[in-house]
């Protein structure tokens, strides 16, 4: 039913919005029918149909979703080129709190990839961003220290590693308590970078 309604030959007065709509609740059902690949070109199309610049404002989250499907598939490299395509729509739009989320994305896609040093620029970039956006201990500049601390971790960098983790604990304690699920990851992530430094007695405490 939804394949016929997100057929614009069936409905040729039915704007481009309505019809990636419908589009999207396609996607929507393939993804819970273990679908992947016809998600994703469902999603190609609703995002095809959401590119003309007036409904801009709309796009943000059918180019998240198609970035979430392209990375079910392993499709890395594409679903960079979506996460890339987002930062520069959520900078068009002056959209900060998406341009944090997608540099986010971005990063991710890089690591996949491999590329390290690109990653950590990204996050670098998108800690700035969330920084002046929502200051300096919002949660979510919480979230983008513990992204970088996984880069200088996966490079080795243990100490650089322990200082993001421990800011990053520092604002979640701040922000949700001690006893709250994400400051217990956060104590557990910190562990575990101290348990590879050797530092067992320290990772225990």
């Amino acid at each position: 039913v939804y394949r016929y309604i997100a057929n614009a030959g069936n409905f040729p007065d039915a704007d481009a919005f309505t019809i990636a709509q419908h589009l999207g609740r396609l996607a929507q059902y393939h993804d819970a029918a273990g679908q992947r690949e016809q998600r994703t070109e469902a999603l190609r199309e609703a995002v095809e149909l959401m590119s003309d610049p007036r409904l801009a404002r709309h796009l943000p989250a059918y180019l998240e979703a198609l970035y979430d499907a392209l990375r079910t598939q392993g499709a890395y490299r594409a679903a960079k080129a979506i996460a890339e395509r987002a930062v520069a729509l959520d900078t068009a739009l002056g959209d900060d709190a998406h341009l944090v989320r997608d540099l986010n994305q971005l990063a991710i896609a890089e690591d996949w990839l491999g590329d390290l040093d690109a990653a950590g620029a990204t996050h670098r970039r998108a800690l700035e961003v969330a920084e002046r956006a929502f200051g300096a201990d919002h949660p979510e500049v919480g979230n983008v220290l513990n992204n970088l601390g996984f880069i200088a971790e996966e490079r080795g960098d243990y100490l650089q590693a322990t200082a993001l983790y421990d800011r990053a604990l520092e604002i979640f304690s701040r922000a949700f308590g001690q006893n709250a699920w994400t400051t217990a990851g956060a104590l557990q992530t910190l562990a575990s970078v101290w348990s590879a430094r050797g530092d067992h007695q320290r990772a225990r405490a």
